[in-house]
């Protein structure tokens, strides 16, 4: 049964509301279950009305007791808390949000960091990792000659005593 907000319930509908609320007498009953047996319109008006009423029932059960006094402001005190509640959830659900955006983006500034330490530009095909190496190799070879070079010469001359002339040494004689 839809109502629209502005229209007066007819007289059918308010009889079958005082049926649902058990207002009418047992004459009254007796009738009105007679009509709502042979029009389908109104049957349709009682069950709605019913299934209403078996809803608002199931409600009042769940409330212990009667409602009393201050229901309207324990009503509207856990509206507010089921609000704020649902609030919470959105902002930890946000934060998580954020939490993960922040990982992704100190990962991303971790991969960039090693990526600008590495000399050459760019990915590296296997190609360019065997050329970077060779270079390195063969610029420790010719580091690793220097030295040797070095070190013969700076052997040579001990030996020749070139190197030794003005300089003290300790347990030769001069």
């Amino acid at each position: 049964m839809e109502h629209d907000d502005d229209r007066i319930p007819d007289a059918d509908e308010r009889l079958v509301q005082r049926y649902v609320d058990g207002e009418l007498s047992d004459t009254d009953v007796d009738e009105l279950e007679r009509r709502i047996d042979e029009d389908p319109a109104l049957r349709a008006q009682a069950e709605a009305a019913t299934g209403l009423e078996s809803f608002f029932a199931a409600a009042r059960e769940d409330t212990p007791g009667r409602l009393g006094v201050g229901f309207g402001d324990r009503l509207w005190t856990k509206v507010e808390q089921e609000e704020s509640n649902r609030e919470a959830q959105g902002m930890l659900g946000m934060l998580k949000s954020l939490t993960v955006a922040a990982a992704c983006v100190l990962l991303l500034l971790g991969i960039l960091a090693l990526a600008s330490r590495h000399p050459t530009k760019g990915p590296l095909s296997a190609s360019d990792e065997r050329q970077e190496v060779e270079r390195t190799l063969k610029a420790l070879d010719l580091r690793a000659d220097r030295d040797e070079e070095r070190a013969l010469r700076a052997e040579a001359l001990r030996k020749s005593g070139a190197g030794t002339q003005g300089t003290p040494t300790i347990g030769r004689p001069r």
